[in-house]
């Protein structure tokens, strides 16, 4: 349920942004997957997964990045 909210929220922002994005969804002969693939015209990908965890947990979002963030 979160991930279809999620991507009908990107919907709606593609709907009025200038830039031209494809949506699609991938998965691994695995299972594993990724959500959300947006790709732009220049082909340019971003992946996206949503995920609801429990509030007790306190490690963070990152937890499973180690102390690879990306930094600006």
């Amino acid at each position: 349920m979160l991930e279809s909210f999620v991507v009908s929220e990107f919907l709606k922002l593609a709907s009025w942004s200038e830039r031209r994005v494809s949506f699609s969804h991938y998965r691994t002969k695995d299972q594993d997957e990724v959500g959300v693939v947006i790709e732009d015209r220049r082909g340019r990908v971003v992946g996206i997964e949503s995920k609801i965890r429990d509030a007790r947990d306190r490690r963070g979002p990152f937890q499973h990045y180690g102390n690879r963030r990306r930094r600006r």
